[in-house]
């Protein structure tokens, strides 16, 4: 007899809980075990893959300490800044992450972090963060394949130091 009183038939009768996940919940739940949770970053990823991602990266590098000690290009491209002032930059893009009431601020924030952390890692050969060089690698890989034009070629050098430093 079965729980409801109904003869068993030997054969196993089971709803199963997967019966109830939705289309939506399903792609999630296949995303997680291939890929893993979302990162901040991929987040990122798909801001700078979107139409006049350059203008934006742009705009946001132009707002605080980043606009005190320069133009973005000159800044963070042609390795004119000292690493005390890429570490500025770097702790900037870190408050705006932590503090913006905004995605858009949020993602500019992380931005601007990994941006000035490229900086670091191309002009001077050093990690001005705690990540390790590997995980940097990575991540700036990811990035650097979402960018365009200059912004590309950066996170492209700097993954490339990244991953030279690794032990």
């Amino acid at each position: 007899m079965t729980p409801s009183g109904q003869a068993s038939s030997g054969q196993t009768s089971h709803i199963s809980v997967y019966d109830s996940v939705g289309e939506s919940q399903a792609s999630t739940l296949l995303r997680l075990g291939l890929l893993g949770p979302r990162r901040p970053i991929d987040d990122l990823a798909d801001r700078l893959a979107e139409p006049g991602a350059a203008t934006w990266l742009d705009s946001m590098l132009e707002i605080g300490t980043t606009a005190a000690i320069g133009k973005p290009r000159s800044v963070l491209l042609m390795g004119a800044t000292s690493i005390e002032d890429l570490s500025k930059v770097k702790d900037e893009g870190k408050r705006r992450y932590r503090n913006s009431e905004t995605a858009d601020g949020r993602l500019g924030g992380l931005a601007i972090y990994f941006v000035a952390i490229s900086g670091g890692l191309v002009h001077h050969k050093r990690n001005i963060c705690s990540r390790p060089p590997d995980v940097l690698h990575a991540a700036l890989l990811d990035l650097a394949a979402a960018s365009a034009g200059h912004w590309s070629d950066l996170l492209t050098r700097a993954a490339a130091t990244a991953r030279a430093l690794a032990p």
